[in-house]
């Protein structure tokens, strides 16, 4: 099968039981209205077989490449053109599309197939309707599962121990079981434009994967010390010059420390609201007596009390323990939960082939991948989580800019260069890591629409 789109090798499966296919075109077009049936419908695209000549008798079977197919089929059908999808007598979907390929197919000469793309995904309710495998849309319920102890949004101020003396730094979110620290990248002797192959040499000279913090150490010095392991590494921004660290305490933090910290941390498989709910004081036992009432007193004069202070609110939705997507936005922008088909590879020439892994979270500025850490070479003993070593092995891998491509299902939706900017290594799931990385470029109007972040975009 030849095609003007690029996808992947192999054939494609075709299901003929799907929907039929109408094909409306836009006013000024020269073709009303074309009959076809589906092949593969996904919540962003669609594949639709249709007639070679879309109902023009002077074009007959003339054979033509399917890059000469593709233009001659939008001007055929001009802008604007909507596509609905009938099941027996009833129209089950309609919506506006875009053509972004057509395929000539080997089984026929009478037909082509033309490639879709959705001005916004189906929702869940259509996707249930064709019947599509509808994936969970409530990120935050999902991502939350993901975390040991849900995290409290703080800014706190934290001194970190390295090895060339301390570091001031500044916990953005803490837990009973974990914490995520910002730290200025000249502060730990790296340009504000540190790699992350830079990033993890210099860590492992002055951190190592464990290491002491002492948290609000202004007011409280080294009397609240805890040996963090270090689970995430994210490279400085060269806006902000930010390195972000992310890790889990050795012993988890006592409640204790917390009342000393002035926060109300959730113990494990509890909610927020539920801590402060279990350390608000009792109700006050009252009893009904009899009694004679004294004479009143004058009252005097009482000083007014203090406003209340707003309590931290935890994180709005979280990518996975360490990352939580409002943090993450400066870096990849508006982000949803959506999982496609990612392929990375390395720029260089003579370099080995792709790596295929799944993406967890797509963004107007990149996306974040679950890849297997066996991508970057067996671990020795004891190394399984030196979250400094698999870094630098990845980097020596793939390097610190790779390409990028995105499909879903059989359907290519972008390629292009990105940097990686964060490695993390998730604890529930030891045999993967969460890899992020940013487009190297922006992305323009029929980029964002294939990919549908079309809402994210306004």
């Amino acid at each position: 099968m030849t095609t003007s789109a690029e996808t992947p090798d192999g054939d494609r499966p075709r299901t003929d039981d799907g929907p039929r296919a109408i094909l409306l075109a836009s006013g000024t077009s020269k073709a009303a209205s074309v009959h076809g049936r589906t092949e593969a419908v996904t919540p962003m695209a669609v594949r639709v077989r249709l007639p070679r000549d879309l109902n023009d008798p002077e074009l007959g079977s003339e054979l033509r490449t399917p890059r000469e197919l593709t233009a001659w089929v939008r001007r055929r059908l001009g802008e604007g053109s909507r596509l609905g999808l009938i099941a027996g007598s009833d129209t089950v979907w309609c919506g506006s599309v875009r053509l972004v390929g057509t395929e000539i197919p080997e089984d026929s000469n009478d037909e082509f197939i033309a490639v879709f793309a959705l001005e916004n995904p189906l929702s869940a309710a259509d996707q249930r309707v064709l019947g599509l495998t509808v994936e969970e849309e409530d990120g935050e319920k999902d991502f939350a599962s993901m975390r040991a102890a849900e995290r409290v949004s703080v800014d706190m101020p934290v001194e970190v121990l390295t090895s060339k003396g301390a570091v001031v730094g500044t916990a953005k979110d803490l837990s009973s079981t974990g914490m995520r620290v910002h730290m200025q990248a000249d502060d730990l002797g790296f340009p504000a434009t540190a790699d992350m192959s830079e990033l993890a040499r210099g860590l492992a000279d002055r951190l190592g994967t464990r290491f002491v913090v002492n948290l609000n150490h202004i007011v409280l010095g080294s009397l609240l010390a805890q040996s963090v392991q270090m689970t995430r590494v994210c490279a400085a921004g060269s806006e902000t010059g930010i390195v972000e660290l992310g890790g889990r305490f050795v012993e988890p933090l006592a409640p204790e420390a917390a009342a000393m910290l002035g926060v109300s941390l959730p113990a494990p498989g509890e909610t927020t609201e539920q801590a402060e709910a279990r350390e608000a004081p009792p109700a006050p036992y009252t009893r009904v007596v009899d009694y004679v009432a004294p004479k009143p007193k004058p009252k005097l004069a009482r000083k007014p009390e203090p406003a209340p202070q707003p309590v931290a609110e935890a994180a709005a939705s979280d990518v996975f323990p360490d990352l939580d997507l409002d943090d993450a936005s400066p870096m990849l922008g508006p982000c949803v939960r959506r999982m496609l088909r990612a392929q990375v590879s390395c720029k260089a020439a003579g370099a080995p082939p792709g790596t295929t892994c799944t993406t967890e979270t797509l963004g107007m500025g990149g996306i974040i991948a679950r890849m297997a850490r066996s991508c970057v070479g067996a671990a020795a003993p004891g190394d399984e989580a030196n979250i400094l070593l698999i870094s630098k092995r990845f980097t020596e891998v793939f390097g610190d800019e790779v390409t990028l491509k995105l499909h879903d299902g059989a359907i290519h939706l972008w390629s292009g260069p990105a940097r990686v900017v964060a490695i993390h290594l998730p604890v529930d799931k030891p045999d993967s890591m969460l890899v992020t990385f940013a487009f190297a470029r922006n992305l323009n109007p029929s980029e964002i629409t294939r990919l549908g972040l079309a809402r994210l975009a306004g």
